[in-house]
Order: structure tokens, then C-alpha cells, then sequence
């Protein structure tokens, strides 16, 4: 390196320390290993950046086009980002009177944030371009209210505009975003970004704001940006801070099902689930970027059953708002009971049944069970005339550090009711619990396929 351009560097997972050297040239930096044994990929383990051994690097101080600053600590990078951006949300007259106009009748100022949230997603539309500065420098307000459009730095920028004609502070946030994307490395401050959000804090709540999505609920942050840190972008230094935390009971699957079971096995069945959080996301997006035909196509490859015909399907947004949607289906299915002489074997748990078997085979490295989420489904069945049951499965309950589990059948007045809950946590486990979370897996799947047998009175 120049010897007047420092280097931030953080070692990672028991690297050895660096080596320096100088010259008259620089200083160099140098780390090695030696005898690293090749690593067997393994069900549910950490990113590689988490247990491996490496070196992130940075330059301790930056300058691009004229603008200079230090990104060796998180209010130190903050600081840089808010003044490549600062001066940059001056709008037309005209857009800031009707976004006034919006939301002076509103009763507090989290219906006006929604509302404003409202306006940018009628008005804009997220276009990636980045010309010149524009990977690190946002389009200046103005330019977006002009043309309809810009990437997340314009787009979180334009809407902190709008919020600041009204009174409203709020914060552009650095974040890394993607369903799935490892976090941040707090003890490493760098840029390890790849989106930007709006982050408005009000008095009882902090409201995050996804700015390119048309079809985004105000405060929700889903898999997208959710569970996670970002960085505040502030004048005085911002800091890292966490983005919205889902647990199980607000990634909730809540499924009713109605079947009339035929003589000969076939059923009919109304199904109706209410999704919401983490569990809604993929389903909304069904609903918002899929043409009804399209949908259709995604619930046949869905809905886990061998030979069936959907005959209706809706899917219908939370009518408040929130991150939750109803999906309501008909099904005709087919052989849904086994025949065997006068008996018919079936197994109630209609859709939910889990599938999951880790390999047993001993772990090195930790591993991460699944996001949060809770399942609870009532399945009722309707027997047909002169069938009663011989056998049923005995209730099951399972309770485990990983999660909870519990499934039992009732027979009443010619109605067999089948009750099934799963409440699963999002954790990181050592290498030594993975037999205990297999098998925990493995039981779950024993349970979720016990059979019920109807034997037609004679």
C-alpha cells in the first residue's frame, strides 16, 4: 500500500496476525496458511465467512471525485455517505404542496408517513443507473419527482424529501440485502452494503421504508432487508442499528381445511390459510407480479398432493395493511384415502405434512435451523355415510430446544378433526447438537404421516 494510505483489515476465525514489511515503495501487508484440509459442504452450515479462516480489507480513508473521508469506523463511513448525498432533496413547489395537501387532514404522523409511502409507490418506479458518482451519490430529488423513477439511494432520498416538507424526519440506511444474505460484520466497519432503505423514527415506533417496492407495506422489512443490521446515514455519524426481528409468532401459516371424504377416497376440500410475515412474502409476491393464470400455474406446483384439480383459488391482501394475505383454495382430489376392501386409510395432514430429513451423518462446523416460524392447522373431515374409524394415531408432542410440535385426532358424530401445530426457531447450534436436530427432523416426518383407518360398517 502507499505508505500514506492506511489499511483496514479484520482476521478472521483464527487466522494468523499479519506480517508488515516497508520500503521505500510502501507497506506491505502479508497472511498465509498452510495444510488447510479440504471441507466436506454440510446440511445447514454457516456461510464460509463465519468459520473459515480469511481477511476482509479496506482502505482506511477514501477519495472519489473530489469527496474525501475515512471509513475505518461505522460513524466515520456514515458520515462520508451523508455528505456525498447532503444537498440533494430539493423539490418542486408543486410536488411538495400536494404531498401537504395529502396528508394534513391525517389524524398522526405515522398515517402521514404511510401516506407518503402510498404517493412514492403510485408515482415512481425502481430503473437501476448509475452514471459517474452515481454507484455511491443518489439522483437529486428533483430529478425523481421529474421523471418517475430512480435506484434505492434516489428513491430512499426522494421519499426523505417528501417526509422533510412535512415535518418528518428520517434517515437513508445502509443495509445488505437478499432473502437469505449473511448480515453484516459488526466488528468490521466497511462497506459491506448493497442496498438502501428509509428509516423514520417516530415517537412510538420506527417505521422502515423499502422504496422500490410498489407493493411494500410501510414498516415491514420481510426477507428481504429483515433480521438484520444497517447503518444509519446522519450528519453527525450514524451508527449500526437492527432492522425489524421476526419471531416465530409473527411468521405465522393459520390453515383451515373443510374435506368431504367419498366413499371410494376422492374428497373435495375448501382450504383457507392465512399467511403472515416471513411466511406471507412469497405468496404476495404470487399475487402482485404473476398474472391469474401464471398464479394458478405456482399453486399446482405448491400444493403438495399426487392428483388433484384446483378448481378456485383467491389470494387477498390484509385489507389494514399489514404483512399478512388469506389464500383460499377449492380442490377436488383424487384417491386422497387408500382403498383396501371395505377400509380406507388416509392421512389427515392434507398440505402441511413436513418433508425435511437431514443426513444423520455427525456435523463439524454449527448450523442454522430455519427462520422462525410458526404452523397451526385444524383439518376437519366429513366420513362418509357408514364409515367409522378402527385405528387412529396417538397424540404426539414433541418438545425440543429447536422448536415445538403436536398433533392429535378427534372423532365426533361422523367428523374427524385433525390438530397440528409447529413452532420452529431460527438459531445457529454447535456442531454436537446436530444428531438431537436430525432426529428431532425425523420425528417430526413420522408424525406428520400417521394414517387413519376407516372401516365401513357392515
Amino acid at each position: 500500500m502507499p505508505p500514506d494510505l492506511p489499511l483496514h483489515y479484520h482476521e478472521l476465525n483464527g487466522l494468523a496476525p499479519v506480517k508488515t514489511g516497508a520500503d521505500a515503495t510502501g507497506i506491505s501487508y502479508a497472511w498465509s496458511v498452510s495444510g488447510l484440509p479440504a471441507h466436506q459442504g454440510e446440511p445447514l452450515a454457516p456461510a464460509w465467512l463465519n468459520v473459515g479462516p480469511g481477511v476482509l480489507t479496506a482502505p482506511g480513508r477514501v477519495e472519489v471525485e473530489g469527496y474525501a473521508g475515512s471509513i475505518s469506523s461505522w460513524q466515520d463511513l456514515s458520515r462520508f455517505m451523508y455528505a456525498l448525498n447532503v444537498g440533494r432533496d430539493a423539490l418542486p413547489n408543486a410536488v411538495v404542496d400536494r404531498v401537504k395537501a395529502l396528508t394534513a387532514p391525517l389524524p398522526d404522523p405515522a398515517a402521514k408517513v404511510r401516506a407518503v409511502y402510498g404517493f412514492l409507490q403510485q408515482t415512481t418506479r425502481y430503473v437501476s443507473i448509475q452514471l459517474g458518482l452515481g454507484g455511491w451519490q443518489t439522483f437529486p430529488a428533483r430529478t425523481v419527482a421529474e421523471t418517475g423513477y430512480g435506484d434505492c439511494k434516489a428513491l430512499t432520498n426522494y421519499t426523505m424529501a417528501l417526509l422533510k416538507s412535512i415535518g418528518i424526519p428520517s434517515h437513508a440506511a445502509l443495509v445488505r440485502a437478499g432473502a437469505g444474505a449473511p448480515d453484516v460484520l459488526p466488528e468490521f466497519p466497511s462497506l459491506q452494503f448493497n442496498h438502501v432503505v428509509l428509516c423514520v423514527p417516530l415517537a412510538k415506533d420506527t417505521l422502515w421504508l423499502e422504496c422500490t417496492d410498489q407493493h411494500g407495506k410501510a414498516g415491514y422489512a420481510g426477507k428481504f432487508t429483515g433480521n438484520r443490521h444497517a447503518l444509519l446515514v446522519t450528519p453527525e455519524g450514524g451508527r449500526l442499528v437492527a432492522t425489524p426481528r421476526y419471531a416465530a409468532a409473527d411468521n405465522g401459516q393459520f390453515r383451515r381445511v373443510e374435506v368431504t371424504l367419498k366413499p371410494a377416497g376422492d374428497a373435495s376440500a375448501t382450504v383457507t390459510t392465512r399467511y403472515t410475515g416471513l411466511q406471507h412474502d412469497d405468496r404476495d409476491q404470487l399475487r402482485t407480479q404473476l398474472s391469474p393464470d401464471e398464479q394458478r400455474r405456482k399453486l399446482y406446483e405448491a400444493i403438495g398432493l399426487p392428483s388433484f384439480d384446483l378448481t378456485r383459488f383467491a389470494l387477498t391482501p390484509d385489507p389494514a395493511g399489514k404483512p399478512a394475505l388469506t389464500e383460499t383454495l377449492a380442490l377436488e382430489v383424487r384417491k386422497w384415502a387408500a382403498q383396501s376392501g371395505n377400509r380406507l386409510f388416509l392421512n389427515p395432514n392434507l398440505l402441511t405434512a413436513w418433508k425435511y430429513a437431514p443426513p444423520s451423518a455427525p456435523q463439524t462446523l454449527p448450523f442454522v435451523t430455519m427462520e422462525s416460524f410458526l404452523d397451526a392447522d385444524t383439518v376437519t373431515v366429513r366420513l362418509p355415510e357408514g364409515f367409522a374409524p378402527e385405528f387412529a394415531p396417538d397424540p404426539v408432542r414433541i418438545q425440543s430446544k429447536f422448536g415445538q410440535y403436536e398433533s392429535r385426532v378427534e372423532v365426533a358424530n361422523g367428523t374427524l378433526t385433525y390438530l397440528r401445530r409447529m413452532e420452529m426457531h431460527r438459531a445457529t447450534h454447535p456442531a454436537a447438537d446436530y444428531p438431537a436436530y436430525a432426529e428431532w427432523c425425523r420425528n417430526i416426518a413420522k408424525a406428520d404421516r400417521g394414517q387413519v383407518v376407516l372401516v365401513r360398517k357392515e
